[in-house]
C-alpha cells in the first residue's frame, strides 16, 4: 500500500461519524445497508450522511450499488487497505519501530 492511499483511508476514518459508519457497514456485510437507513440508524441527517459516504467511498473504504431508488452501501472488504499480517506483530529489537506501521 502506498502512503497516499493509507493517508486517505486513515483521514477518512479520523472523524467519529465516518468511523461509526464504516464499523456499522463491516458488521452488516455482505448485505449492505441503504444510505437512508444508515442515516436513520446512526441518527445523522441524510445530507450529512451522504457527504460522509462520499468521503469513505473516495478513500476506497465503501462501495455503493444502486438498487432501484436506493443506494446500498457496503464496506469494501475486497479492496481492504490493511494487509493481513503473517509475521509477528512486534518486530525483532534490531528493526526500527516505525517500520511496523504498515
Amino acid at each position: 500500500m502506498d502512503n497516499n492511499t493509507a493517508i486517505a483511508a486513515l483521514a477518512a476514518l479520523a472523524q467519529a461519524t465516518r468511523l461509526e459508519t464504516f464499523r456499522f457497514l463491516v458488521r452488516h456485510e455482505p448485505d449492505g445497508v441503504p444510505a437512508g437507513e444508515l442515516a436513520r440508524l446512526l441518527d445523522v441527517p441524510q445530507n450529512t450522511m451522504s457527504a460522509h459516504l462520499a468521503t469513505l467511498s473516495r478513500a476506497g473504504l465503501v462501495t455503493g450499488e444502486r438498487q432501484s431508488r436506493s443506494i446500498i452501501y457496503r464496506a469494501d472488504l475486497q479492496g481492504c487497505w490493511f494487509p493481513r499480517r503473517t509475521e509477528p506483530v512486534f518486530p525483532p529489537r534490531s528493526e526500527p519501530l516505525l517500520s511496523m506501521v504498515f
